[in-house]
């Protein structure tokens, strides 16, 4: 049985590609490094001057945003090996940082609302002392710098 010349050089290729093959440790982190900018980026536009009702707006903006950064991040092709390990663990430790930093953030939000400078400066300091520490000595492992302040 003879293949047509077009089919048998689809095949060829196709076989040479040999699929799609697991980035580096550098191209991950590079990946990665891009998104994390991004969102550093739109944390620091964030005014502390603002007014209540466009420190609210800007909040609910931000929690969006994370959420948008981590399932970017999680759908990024991992390394394989050890390196595909810890970046899984990064993930997984960016991800329960996320849900704890959002959690405040909606308390932030309500305070404000409320209008109760108590809790205010209460969901204020709570956010300040948020510890990223695991997530960042994670993502420097894997030679991370945006993702890892």
């Amino acid at each position: 049985m003879r293949l047509p010349a077009a089919l048998l050089a689809v095949a060829v290729v196709a076989a040479g590609c040999g699929g799609a093959d697991a980035p580096s440790r550098a191209e991950y982190a590079t990946a990665a490094d891009k998104i994390c900018a991004d969102v550093n980026r739109q944390v620091a536009k964030l005014s502390a001057g603002a007014s209540g009702g466009a420190l609210d707006r800007a909040l609910t903006s931000l929690g969006k945003q994370l959420d948008d950064a981590v399932e970017r991040l999680r759908d990024l092709d991992r390394p394989s090996g050890r390196d595909g390990d810890l970046a899984k663990r990064w993930i997984d430790q960016l991800s329960r940082d996320r849900d704890r930093f959002k959690q405040i953030l909606a308390e932030l939000r309500s305070a404000l609302r409320a209008r109760d400078p108590g809790r205010i400066r209460s969901a204020s300091r709570r956010l300040d002392r948020v510890n990223f520490s695991d997530t960042d000595r994670l993502a420097r492992g894997l030679g991370m710098k945006a993702c890892a302040q």
